[in-house]
């Protein structure tokens, strides 16, 4: 089964709102990402926050864009561009952060992100909880994405967390689980 049959199956015979958390591996990580956008925006056709810490927002609109992916229904968090020194010229659908670990900050752009959506139905992506772990201790990102669980169940909406099955803390994976209603494990 390929990752775009996989992602259909997964998310399709649930229940919605869902968190999921989605363990892939370093292989397959860009793609599933991309199915995984393709299947909520293209097929259930339902606008979302997608919160980029692990790519800059350009690299990212440019790939969801050749993937088919209708990026205008796509408010997007940048973490990244600006912690790595990228220039930022005003963008409308994107909110940039001044720095990566800075949590608080993106707890407030992604809750803007959300209230510039006006349907109910939509869903919040994002794109590394490993990459997060590189700027931040495991108790700070733990507590950030209790947080964001927790707001996305206020919110009533859908939720998809995604991590590199690398992440050598099963202890940080068994607690975000715990988080979410479920952890789907995407393999080649």
């Amino acid at each position: 089964m390929n990752i775009s049959e996989r992602v259909t199956q997964e998310f399709g015979s649930v229940p919605e709102p869902d968190i999921s958390l989605v363990i892939a591996n370093p292989y397959i990580y860009k793609q599933s990402s991309i199915e995984i956008l393709k299947y909520f925006v293209n097929v259930k056709k339902m606008p979302g926050v997608y919160v980029t810490v692990n790519m800059p927002y350009e690299s990212v609109r440019q790939s969801l864009a050749d993937a088919g992916i209708d990026t205008r229904m796509i408010i997007f968090v940048d973490a990244i561009t600006k912690t790595v020194g990228g220039n930022v010229d005003k963008v409308n659908g994107c909110f940039f952060l001044n720095r990566i670990n800075d949590l608080t900050d993106m707890a407030v752009a992604i809750s803007n992100a959300i209230q510039a959506i006006s349907t109910d139905n939509k869903f919040i992506m994002l794109d590394s909880v490993s990459t997060l772990l590189i700027y931040n201790n495991n108790t700070s990102v733990s507590k950030f994405i209790h947080f964001l669980t927790g707001k996305m169940r206020m919110w009533k909406m859908n939720g998809i967390l995604l991590s590199l099955s690398t992440v050598n803390d099963t202890d940080f994976l068994s607690q975000l689980t715990l988080f979410c209603d479920r952890r789907i494990e995407l393999d080649n």
